[in-house]
């Protein structure tokens, strides 16, 4: 499954909805879900890209994902909490042009690496906040 639909989809699909203690068989309607929403973050990243040498000087604030819950979240491994507060934040950036070049917008993308590490490592470093992507791109 994973080299039909990508590492990122499925550890998406596994740590969503349910909490871990109770596993469900995946469906195509989980992975087709997660690949969309992975898609907007990508297209959406792509499309403010311009801006990426302003936003390697903003340093991360801890205290925006804390405000949200999501770190809290983490450590308690209820993944499928966080992954949902994930989604409220993106829709939160996306509907406010002024917040694309905020910090919440670099918090969201750290916090993406954590559950989709290939694609948030590669936005990253379009981003210039990392040196060099783990991948070559294709």
């Amino acid at each position: 499954m994973i080299d039909e639909v990508g590492l990122d989809i499925v550890a998406l699909s596994v740590l969503s909805d349910v909490p871990l203690h109770r596993p469900r068989r995946l469906e195509l309607e989980d992975l087709v879900s997660h690949w969309r929403w992975l898609r907007q973050i990508w297209q959406f990243s792509c499309e403010v890209e311009d801006s990426c040498a302003t936003r390697a000087r903003v340093k991360i604030d801890p205290a925006i994902a804390n405000s949200a819950g999501i770190v809290q979240n983490i450590r308690q491994s209820r993944y499928n909490i966080a992954i949902a507060e994930m989604r409220t934040l993106f829709q939160d950036i996306r509907k406010t042009p002024a917040n694309r070049h905020c910090q919440a917008q670099l918090q969201f993308l750290h916090l993406l690496c954590l559950f989709c590490p290939y694609i948030g490592h590669e936005l990253l470093y379009r981003y210039g906040l990392v040196d060099q992507p783990d991948q070559p791109e294709s």
